[in-house]
Order: structure tokens, then sequence, then C-alpha cells
């Protein structure tokens, strides 16, 4: 149980450094959330939660490594369900994964700093709520269909301007 909060800092370390790369890239590419959602859907099938590493074969265990979690998932094992100290594996997994994280968000920040100011900014303000750029106050709800408009959003931003744009070229009013 002694390497218990050693696994949830190097977990936390490795959480923080991937949660910094991730929203740089939001602010660049707004494709990010999207791919996000879809490598964890696989991110839960490419670790050793739902079965034991052994029972994948062998010559793909290399596949289960390429997921952050792998590492550390095999540490949790080791302590809770052996009452063992991890493996080296688990180490040097997870010290890899932080040290290319480090070194992702290393570069990220380099060649964005000059704009990821301006991103920000424009995320922030109503330059973004252009039609012809596809962005509105709203998400798509996929497993029924709806549209539900951010109603709180809405209505923050646009007391005081009571006309606005909807989706469809039509105007809406607060009234």
């Amino acid at each position: 149980l002694l390497s218990m909060p050693l696994l949830v800092g190097l977990q936390f370390v490795l959480s923080m450094l991937l949660g910094y790369a991730l929203a740089i890239l939001a602010a660049a590419v707004r494709d990010t959330l999207q791919i996000v959602a879809f490598l964890l859907s696989i991110g839960i099938f490419m670790s050793p939660i739902l079965f034991p590493m052994a029972m994948f074969p062998e010559q793909w265990n290399w596949v289960l490594w390429l997921n952050p979690m792998t590492a550390l998932v095999t540490g949790y094992q080791a302590v809770l369900l052996q009452g063992a100290w991890p493996p080296a594996s688990t180490w040097l997994g997870t010290l890899a994964w932080i040290l290319g994280s480090a070194l992702v968000l290393e570069v990220l920040l380099r060649r964005s700093r000059d704009q990821l100011v301006d991103w920000l900014e424009t995320s922030a303000s109503d330059s973004m709520i252009n039609p012809n750029q596809g962005w509105e106050p709203m998400r798509v709800d996929d497993n029924h269909g709806f549209i539900i408009y951010d109603r709180e959003y809405i209505l923050l931003n646009y007391l005081t301007n009571k006309n606005f744009y909807f989706e469809g070229n039509r105007g809406g009013t607060l009234e």
C-alpha cells in the first residue's frame, strides 16, 4: 500500500500534462473534443481493466501500452489485487508517458505561445458566434438527436442585445 500515493501522484501529473496539452489543442482545433471522446471510448477496451493482460495475445501486448493508463492500471492491480509492489514496467511505462507528454506539451507551448492568447480571446468573445464559422452556443445530444440550446449562455451574453442568431438563418428575440 505504500506505493499507492506514488501511483496516484504519477497519475495526477500525467493527467495534468495531458489535460494542458489537450486544452491547447482544443483552443486551436475545434474537433479535438470529438477526437478525445472517440479515443477515450477506444481506451477503455485498450487497457487491462476489463480483462487481465495475460488474456491479450502476447505479440499484440504493445498495443495495450499505447494507452497511457495501462501502466498505472497494472500498478493498481498489483497493489490492490495481489498485495505486491508494482512491477518495474509500471514505473517505466508511466514515466515514459509523463516524459513524452511533457515534451509534447513543451512543443505545443513553444509553437502556440503567441497565438494561444488570440485563440482564447476569440473563443471567449462574441466574435466566435458567427454563423459562417458554424459555431453557435448549443450542443448536440447525439443519443437522441435533439439540439439543446445553452439557455444560460444566451441569456447571460445577450440580455442587452435582444436580437441574436439562431440556426437556419432565422433571427430570434429574447422576449
